[in-house]
């Protein structure tokens, strides 16, 4: 391929952001959620149901056919846990059946969220729930006996297989939170604030959980989703959720804290415990306040005046998280707010329907499952290549990126004498997503608009798909639209765009706002399958918004810097 004029020629990857609009610095990874933070709703279809159709469909569940004693666990199997062997090799093979075994579970209970129906109503999703919190369980017990064996390759591969299931389990738990929750950004993403959690053992402290999910949520607090077992919420130990009028959600978030005061062991070996639980929430409704009064005061097991205990540091800095999430999913949309006393920008950015690629996608998907490699040019900037080989996965993208057939990739490169340092081929986003340190900000793959046989290929990793994209297009249409583009360079990755933009106010004074959180917009519309003219529709949505704001931001310009937005006055020379 020959090299863009004004730039290396190859293939760059570029940094994988996560959260929102960052302050206009250098972007390593840019992780936490923006100042400047543009929330954009849209659908699409997973499987033969679209996310907005299936959010709708757990909303009626859970408002239907609750139990008025409290949710019950059903008697769950076992999970079969192979032991150690001496022999290596003999132990390798048993731990793949296990791993496959573990992943054939997790698909399982995927189709069950998935299809739709909900005839048990709130009593099956609960259900469903305490089966992946047993799941998640059980893989992390197997990686738990495999770490306990001698130092090998077939080990390493072993726990890597495991690895993968129990993240394939907790991204479930996070396609089932958002759609309980409504896919709502807003209160999802600033719940992902937080460093990431592990599988709660069967202790105390989650037995106090799961205690209190069942009481206070069977008494109004609403529908209870088990925070541990997602990977995106993050702060606090139960997520409630009551559906209200037009499939709206009212949620609380808590924090538990339990203490064993007595265990009991009965002549049957069973065993009965009972234990002093407080709960402690920051919350933007009275959910909570509703389960309250229906409890009876004095009923054992159901206090509600907790016993004073010493300052505890890790619960005080749990309840400030919870009050900067709810801050941020309290915030006025297109107005300039605080969060945990700092500046913060909201946008509610609306873009137009109908800017998805999801039709483009199943197409490459068609292809790849017949011939293993298909490379689809979705419009002008985006290219899909998706890779089916049920055998070597990992060989077969490999050979792929290699040397696949690049006509349909040099449909997004302008003619050679065209180009400029902004032009090349840029790998931006690949499924399935691996687990990482930060939460993932976009919807999870599971929910999909692609068949449901394409997702669980995707989890068993027998297909992978590879969105590239040339920013070129894409900074050539915003200098169409009126903005300014300046790059950056970063080593081997994408340069680093800055978007800027001449704006003026009511009495016809002229302003330079900038804009930063390029990576971040792109890699959203990437991963959320949007096109690039819609990816330029939000910066022109955008720009309106904040020339709205105009006023307030050029009278707090530190402020507005702050949260993200830098704001220069032209001297009312021409932009």
């Amino acid at each position: 391929m020959a090299a863009p004029r004004g730039g290396a020629a190859g293939i760059h990857r570029t940094r994988q952001p996560t959260g929102r609009i960052r302050a206009a610095k250098r972007i390593r990874a840019p992780s936490a959620p923006s100042a400047a933070q543009g929330i954009v709703r849209h659908g699409a279809r997973c499987g033969l149901f679209g996310p907005a159709v299936l959010a709708n469909a757990v909303s009626s569940a859970m408002s239907s056919q609750r139990p008025a004693q409290g949710w019950t666990a059903q008697e769950l199997p076992v999970a079969e846990i192979s032991c150690p062997s001496r022999d290596n090799v003999e132990m390798t093979a048993r731990r793949e059946d296990t791993d496959v075994r573990f992943l054939r579970r997790i698909e399982k209970l995927g189709r069950e969220l998935l299809a739709g129906k909900y005839p048990g109503g709130a009593q099956q999703l609960w259900d469903l729930q305490l089966r992946l919190l047993d799941l998640q369980r059980a893989i992390q017990r197997e990686i738990a006996t495999t770490k306990r064996t001698p130092r090998s390759p077939e080990r390493a591969a072993t726990l890597e297989r495991l690895q993968w299931a129990r993240w394939q389990a907790r991204h479930l738990g996070d396609a089932y939170a958002w759609v309980l929750l409504g896919l709502d950004s807003q209160t999802l993403v600033p719940l992902g604030e937080n460093t990431p959690g592990s599988v709660p053992p069967d202790s105390v402290g989650m037995q106090g959980v799961l205690a209190i999910a069942q009481t206070l949520g069977s008494n109004g607090a609403g529908f209870p989703i088990v925070n541990d077992i997602t990977d995106c919420l993050r702060i606090g130990d139960i997520t409630f959720v009551e559906p209200t009028a037009n499939h709206e959600r009212e949620i609380a978030t808590v924090e538990v804290k339990s203490r064993l005061v007595s265990e009991q062991i009965h002549p049957d070996g069973g065993r009965s415990a009972k234990l002093s639980i407080e709960v402690h929430s920051i919350s933007r409704t009275d959910l909570l306040g509703k389960a309250r009064a229906r409890i009876p005061v004095g009923e054992e097991g159901a206090s509600v005046t907790p016993p004073r205990r010493l300052p505890d540091r890790r619960l005080e800095q749990q309840v400030r998280r919870m009050s900067r999430a709810t801050e941020r999913q309290s915030l006025e949309p297109n107005a300039i707010g605080e969060v945990d006393g700092k500046p913060f920008i909201s946008l509610d950015l609306q873009l137009d329907d109908g800017s998805e690629h999801w039709s483009a996608l199943r197409r490459a998907i068609r292809r790849a499952r017949r011939n293993g490699l298909a490379v689809e040019a979705a419009d002008e900037a985006f290219v899909y290549i998706a890779v089916y080989d049920p055998l070597d996965l990992t060989a077969a993208i490999k050979l792929g990126l290699a040397g696949p057939s690049f006509d349909e990739l040099q449909k997004i490169l302008p003619p050679e004498q065209d180009r400029d340092a902004r032009d090349a081929i840029v790998i931006n986003h690949v499924l399935p997503p691996v687990e990482r340190r930060q939460a993932y900000a976009s919807m999870p793959y599971f929910l999909a608009s692609i068949p449901k046989t394409s997702i669980f290929d995707l989890m068993n990793r027998r297909m992978a798909i590879v969105v590239v994209v040339n920013p070129g297009w894409i900074a050539r249409s915003l200098e169409s639209e009126g903005f300014s583009i300046s790059i950056k360079p970063r080593g081997g990755h994408m340069p680093e765009f800055q978007v800027s933009c001449a704006v003026a106010d009511a009495k016809g004074n002229k302003f330079r706002l900038t804009m930063p959180g390029f990576d971040h917009d792109l890699h959203e519309a990437l991963a959320n399958f949007r096109s690039a003219p819609s990816l330029v529709q939000k910066y022109v949505v955008q720009r309106d918004a904040l020339t709205a704001l105009l006023p307030d931001l050029v009278e707090t310009k530190e402020r507005a810097r702050q949260a993200g937005v830098e704001v220069a006055k032209l001297d009312g020379r021409s932009p």
